[in-house]
């Protein structure tokens, strides 16, 4: 086995550069961009749920910090959520971009300062002076915190200025929306040919109809659900189930069951995803099943187990307006079958 002190200086220094560049460098940019993310969160209307430091974790439950060891990591996390002791923003995407903006070119701010330390290495360096094996891992460490600055910025540059500029960022900001504000009706959704932008493939239009059926099914618009669920179906009743398009099919189920009753359709549906659906133990799942076996096959018993079961779980697995649409459903059967 080589001997790290019998290889030639040129790639122990090689060596020591890289470590620089890729480990030093990628620990500490991860670590001053969380340090911005506190310190703009509530300027941009965010509050901080937690914050791993290495694998110290600093949580706030009711105005008050814990902190707790999990494990060892060479990374930083910061846990942002949306202050709701505050107006619910139209727009999550804008104030996100904001926060990530003023996060990045912060952090391209300290970089281009750390670079400015290193100039005399780079002067040195290039004038083909010798130098340190520390100055030349604090030269890799300099470059390397500014390549990875830049290479965020074109990554957000993209995300914010071309990929979610059109009919993405619109159905993401709705997303974003759903998981703060207490109603289906506070999103105020239209049909999808009124909107300004156009989706381009069938996966984004049944992405943006299942959130607006939720929404015409919290306003009691019945015969416009039809209509999409029925569009709906004919987009996936003959092609293969894609993991992404899960709540289609939940909502399909549901749809068949409980507003146009049909065991063939709803059987379809069910008989399609059921790898996925039987294993899945958010109350949504639990839902959709207990509304197909009461309206379907007049199972009282399986029905209001599975009602049980949705909603021991439902503040575990959602928020917002899901976690209130859920448990009004979910009581409403339960009510009933009471």
């Amino acid at each position: 086995m080589t001997n790290l002190f019998t290889l030639p200086l040129f790639l122990i220094k090689v060596m020591v550069f890289i470590t620089g560049f890729l480990f030093f460098a990628t620990i500490l940019i991860n670590v001053v961009a969380v340090v911005f993310q506190i310190l703009y969160a509530d300027k941009y209307g965010f509050k901080i749920r937690s914050f791993n430091l290495f694998g110290l974790i600093f949580s706030k439950n009711n105005n008050h910090w814990r902190k707790k060891f999990d494990k060892l990591t060479p990374f930083c996390h910061c846990n942002l959520t949306l202050d709701l002791e505050k107006p619910i923003p139209k727009d999550t995407l804008k104030i996100q971009k904001g926060l990530i903006y003023s996060e990045r070119f912060s952090t391209l701010f300290i970089c281009i300062l750390i670079n400015a330390l290193a100039a005399n290495q780079f002067i040195s360096w290039y004038k083909g002076e010798t130098l340190s094996l520390i100055e030349i891992l604090f030269l890799g460490f300099s470059t390397g915190m500014l390549f990875h600055s830049i290479l965020h910025i074109g990554s957000s540059i993209y995300l914010f200025e071309v990929m979610w500029k059109g009919f993405l960022g619109y159905l993401q900001n709705k997303y974003d929306m759903l998981k703060y504000c207490e109603r289906y009706e506070y999103l105020e959704l239209e049909p999808l040919e009124n909107l300004p932008y156009k989706p381009k493939l069938d996966c984004e239009i049944l992405l943006y109809n299942l959130l607006y059926v939720n929404y015409l099914y919290s306003i009691n618009k019945i015969e416009e659900i039809k209509k999409i669920s029925h569009e709906m179906t004919d987009i996936v009743w003959e092609r293969d189930y894609l993991l992404p398009e899960t709540g289609v099919y939940y909502w399909l189920i549901f749809y068949y069951s409980e507003i146009e009753p049909s065991k063939e359709l709803a059987e379809k549906f069910r008989e399609k995803i059921w790898a996925t659906l039987s294993k899945d133990n958010d109350s949504n799942a639990k839902r959709v099943l207990a509304y197909y076996f009461y309206r379907l096959y007049k199972d009282k018993a399986k029905a209001k187990t599975l009602l049980d079961e949705g909603l021991s779980t439902i503040d575990k697995f959602s928020m917002g307006a899901e976690r209130v649409f859920e448990k009004e459903l979910l009581l409403k059967l339960k009510n009933e079958i009471e």
